[in-house]
């Protein structure tokens, strides 16, 4: 059986292709993300938590 554990494994990716890569600089990343809104629900991108947990979601539905 395969698995997919993507989605528990948070790390910022290469934006906007949501790749992994190495010696990406979560600082420049973060500041390219906008917030993403939902329903007038907000995430804000203002931390690396916030848009690695983003990232690593937008990438798993690839």
């Amino acid at each position: 059986m395969m698995q997919n554990s993507t989605t528990h494994e948070d790390s910022i990716l290469s934006y906007p292709d949501y790749l992994p890569q190495k010696d990406i600089d979560a600082k420049q990343v973060v500041g390219q993300m906008d917030d993403r809104s939902i329903n007038e629900n907000v995430m804000s991108m203002e931390n690396e938590w916030n848009v690695a947990h983003y990232q690593t979601f937008a990438a798993s539905l690839r």
